[in-house]
């Protein structure tokens, strides 16, 4: 069968959005600070390096340092004193503290969580609007706040989910060296829309505790094609080294006016 589509004659082709920065100039520049402490999940590893090493190679700014492990649960109230916990026991106590050697020092904790409290289909305390996970973001904020009041904690904002660029082919729930998601479990609830939600709701929770909020949602939204193949949620390096730069105002080339399209600037 043919079918066939009549448009009206003053139809216009929609325009395409363009890739800006989050804000010019950025709200937070993180070259103001000595040291830049990021304790996270594997989006926040990968927005910081371009593969782990204990030797400190291959970060992407000289200031960055990842503690601990790979945060692999979601935040909500019964989860709270789990991640503070795991803070802890990051040895983050000898350089966050204020009686640490380089206690002169100014320091930033970046902070955050999105992805484990939407693919995890064990959590069932989240609530359909995440109204736990909004109580529980500011007992986390306040709770780091009161731990280490000499430093100052910045909150990195969701990163949008593809639920598109997943190859079902690839889930294969017996074959972890062919696949990239460990099964359905993981992507059953991954979208974004959800993600969206997620952002909107810690940008307004962030902006009432005052907190500094490192704004790359729409950068990742717009950006599916630089995911790895079949993943749908973790970005190449690439994208994560444009988008943290935006946040080092001394790498801000000056003749990126904030105007030209992504594809114009990626590295």
């Amino acid at each position: 069968k043919m079918y066939k589509t009549f448009a009206p004659s003053h139809w216009e082709r929609p325009k395409i959005r363009q890739f800006l920065p989050p804000s010019l100039p950025a709200e937070v520049h993180l070259d103001e600070f000595d040291q830049v402490f990021v304790f996270g999940d594997s989006t926040f590893c990968q927005f910081v390096r371009q593969r782990p090493n204990k030797k400190g190679k291959y970060y992407f700014q000289p200031n960055l340092c990842v503690l601990g492990e790979k945060v692999r649960v979601g935040l909500n109230t019964e989860t709270v004193s789990v991640l503070l916990e795991l803070l802890e026991e990051s040895n983050v106590n000898s350089v966050l503290s204020r009686s640490s050697a380089d206690n002169n020092k100014k320091k930033a904790l970046i902070v955050g969580s999105c992805l484990w409290d939407m693919l995890s289909s064990e959590d069932t305390i989240q609530g359909a609007m995440y109204e736990n996970h909004a109580q529980a973001c500011r007992e986390y904020i306040l709770g780091i706040q009161a731990r280490y009041p000499s430093v100052t904690v910045l909150w990195k904002s969701p990163m949008a989910c593809h639920i598109h660029w997943v190859d079902l082919q690839r889930v294969v729930e017996h074959d972890r060296a062919t696949a990239t998601l460990f099964g359905v479990n993981r992507i059953r609830y991954m979208s974004a829309s959800r993600s969206w939600y997620l952002y909107q709701l810690q940008k307004k929770i962030m902006n009432e505790l005052k907190v500094p909020f490192l704004d790359i949602y729409e950068a990742t939204y717009l950006s599916s094609d630089l995911l790895y193949p079949s993943d749908g949620r973790h970005y190449k390096p690439d994208l994560n080294r444009k988008m943290l730069s935006w946040f080092y105002k001394n790498h801000y080339s000056s003749k990126n006016n904030g105007q030209k399209y992504f594809k114009e600037v990626v590295l």
